[in-house]
């Protein structure tokens, strides 16, 4: 079975998605705020993250 994920590199949460549009609109408004947050509070110490979409055929 195949589904569509939002994978947050960083913290490596993983969230499903009912399809493959949602998932890049979400993670595209998870990069913005990421991007964001850096901007705002810049510090060395922070942590590398980004939202990446894949799709899944493993059934995790």
């Amino acid at each position: 079975m195949k589904r569509w994920v939002m994978h947050i590199i960083g913290p490596d949460e993983i969230h499903d998605m009912p399809d493959e549009i949602t998932a890049l609109r979400e993670a595209n408004k998870l990069n913005k705020r990421i991007v964001k947050w850096r901007e705002d509070d810049p510090s060395p110490n922070d942590p590398f993250m980004v939202a990446l979409v894949e799709e899944r055929t493993d059934g995790r």
